[in-house]
């Protein structure tokens, strides 16, 4: 809370600044920056920001997510188990994986002559190649043969577009025209769903840029299944532990907001922002018109009312 009369001066306009607008109008711009950047990535890809849940974690994240999620659109955020190391417990969490790859021009469908690739030989050794380096790295590891796994995928693209997607091919080898033709179809399906119905354009010729063969092998996981939305039910009303004046984008003149410490809720237990949830490691803002539910494991959805 800043100090009575405390102000400070709008950069470049000379305009006295009080030192809660300059922290809000702060917050508001990298929160700004972040959605813009979001979105960015998103939409290059074909994806609609609002379609997705928006992952907080990092010793920031929680504090940001609302005003990050506003700012693009998206309703729903996740804040993950131990969030502030959420990096470090998905690497713990991971397949031990090595991936190998090779960037090479192969026409599945070569418009010029309106042909589908017939000669496999070239495509086939270099897909074995990379799964000889994948399994000997995986071995070097002390891992068993019997455990070694690969899963084969291709980078693709129309004709000369620019736009490529990767596809998992859901095949290890190619043997006739019904598997390029099962490739083309998973390639034409994951376009259009990023692109829009119609947006496929296979006459313009199907193109492979790059091979890449993800090598791995199955470890034990932590099971989050638990943590889905709606997973968990309802328990009593949370109490907080304290009451702090805070001031919002849609509040700039403050309110009296509670705060509950992150410990002492039990899942179930739902929030209604405005509101704060403190952790050891932590702070979750609940901005206004969003709701705070713990779940199992230490996770936590957010959604926004409207």
């Amino acid at each position: 809370r800043p100090p009575e009369g405390a102000h400070t001066v709008a950069e470049g306009a000379g305009i006295p600044l009080s030192v809660t607008d300059a922290a809000l109008a702060i917050k508001a711009k990298v929160d700004a920056n972040m959605a813009i950047g979001i979105g960015r990535e998103l939409r290059a890809k074909g994806y609609e920001p609002a379609d997705f849940t928006l992952l907080a974690y990092g010793g920031n994240g929680p504090l940001h997510a609302c005003g990050i999620a506003d700012a693009i659109g998206m309703k729903r955020i996740f804040v993950p188990p131990f969030s502030a190391v959420f990096s470090a417990l998905g690497a713990g969490n991971l397949d031990q994986i090595h991936i190998h790859e090779h960037s090479k021009i192969f026409w599945l469908y070569d418009p010029t002559y309106k042909e589908v690739m017939s000669d496999f030989d070239e495509l086939n050794a270099l897909i074995e190649s990379l799964e000889t380096g994948g399994r000997e790295d995986m071995l070097r590891q002390g891992l068993p043969a019997e455990r070694v796994q690969h899963r084969l995928e291709l980078d693709m693209r129309y004709g000369n577009q620019l736009a490529q997607t990767s596809v998992v091919a859901g095949l290890s080898r190619f043997t006739s025209a019904r598997d390029v033709l099962s490739v083309i179809g998973r390639f034409a399906q994951d376009y259009q769903r990023r692109f829009g119905p119609g947006s496929a354009q296979p006459q313009a010729g199907v193109v492979i840029t790059a091979v890449r063969v993800v090598s791995f092998a199955d470890s034990e996981r932590i099971d989050f299944s638990a943590l889905r939305a709606g997973s968990v039910a309802c328990a009593g009303p949370a109490q907080p532990a304290a009451h702090r004046r805070c001031h919002f984008g849609a509040a700039p003149e403050g309110v009296e907001t509670p705060v509950f410490t992150f410990e002492s809720l039990v899942p179930g237990q739902r929030i209604a922002g405005p509101a704060v949830v403190v952790s050891r490691v932590t702070t979750i803002l609940i901005e206004p018109q969003w709701h705070f539910v713990l779940c199992q494991e230490g996770a936590a959805w957010m959604t926004r009312a409207h």
